[in-house]
């Protein structure tokens, strides 16, 4: 669950990305953004195998963006996104859990593919920079805080490709559902050069959209 501090300090930080943007820019809607993150890691040994009993763990994202029509059918949309993802597994009977929180700074191009009445259909690509708010990992009852430890990067980036489906409520408002892909390019550990882990990941979002023009 999202406590309620990290909630007031994610709408905070949306609210003046927003405003410092609409200073800047030509913004025409604005979306507010929340749903699922189903996290896990693309784990490879020294010897080149793939960790397969690596569980895939939900997590909450939440946030929000702004967008500016650049022609008719394509849109680019910039944003903060906060997110929760991990993993799960085991060894020696000892249950094993990663819980990582992070911060996304995101650019995205979307293209209209389809457009009936109220309905439209967008897909495209993103860019994100993700920023590394907390790392704990759980074996059994002792748990790591993997951030103080300085045993993860701090930071992760991604293209991630997108798609969305929106229905329009209003002349003003709209409501959509978003599908993200993730696979991270930096990798995960800071010391364990002979493997491998990054951040993969699936996210089904909820989209509430207002104009401004």
């Amino acid at each position: 669950m999202i406590k309620l501090k990290t909630t007031l300090s994610i709408t905070l930080a949306c609210i003046s990305f927003i405003c410092f943007a609409q200073e800047k820019m030509s913004i025409e809607r604005l979306y507010f953004t929340g749903g699922k993150n189903i996290g896990s890691f693309s784990f490879k040994t020294s010897s080149g195998e793939k960790d397969k009993n690596l569980q895939w763990k939900m997590g909450n994202a939440l946030g929000a963006s702004m967008g500016i029509k650049l022609k008719e059918k394509q849109t680019v949309k910039a944003g903060l996104l906060y997110y929760e993802t991990g993993s799960g597994s085991s060894f020696l009977e000892e249950k094993i859990d990663w819980q990582f929180n992070y911060m996304q700074l995101n650019v995205s191009y979307l293209y209209r593919l389809l457009e009936k009445g109220n309905f439209n259909l967008r897909a495209g690509a993103l860019l994100g920079y993700d920023y590394l708010l907390k790392a704990e990992q759980s074996i059994g009852t002792v748990r790591y805080d993997l951030k103080e430890l300085k045993s993860i990067k701090s930071f992760d980036f991604s293209v991630e490709p997108l798609a969305e489906a929106n229905f329009k409520l209003s002349d003003i408002s709209s409501i959509g559902i978003e599908y993200r892909f993730k696979r991270g390019f930096n990798q995960l550990e800071e010391k364990d050069a002979d493997e491998s882990a990054y951040n993969i990941g699936h996210k089904l979002l909820i989209n509430l959209s207002i104009t401004l023009k």
